[in-house]
């Protein structure tokens, strides 16, 4: 199975100040891809990402023999990944381990 999940960056923060923003998201794709990689061995997991970009965008795709079949069972298969998928995604996003501070001001955004 592969698994994509694609987000911005700047969706992400309220306030960027004394934050590291570009390895704050670079942090939050690393242990967004642990997470789904812990939930789901040996899937081929890729994320992507803009750093600075915000709006409506990005998301899950999944696919893999399971899903490609076009049947009732394979869509709701698709549909459980997906939302599981988003439920890793807040999670991460909520335990807030991915936040970098920067180290001075010249750094920050």
């Amino acid at each position: 199975m592969k698994i994509w999940f694609d987000f911005l960056g700047g969706n992400l923060f309220n306030d960027t100040e004394g934050i590291d923003v570009k390895a704050s998201v670079e942090r939050y794709a690393e242990l967004v891809e642990e997470a789904i990689q812990s939930e789901y061995p040996g899937a081929e997991v890729e994320i992507g990402y803009q750093v600075n970009a915000e709006g409506a965008a990005g998301g899950v795709h999944v696919a893999g023999d399971q899903i490609d079949d076009n049947t009732f069972e394979a869509m709701q298969n698709e549909e459980s990944i997906i939302k599981l998928i988003g439920d890793i995604t807040q999670r991460v996003f909520n335990d807030g381990e991915w936040y970098v501070m920067a180290e001075n001001a010249e750094e920050a955004n």
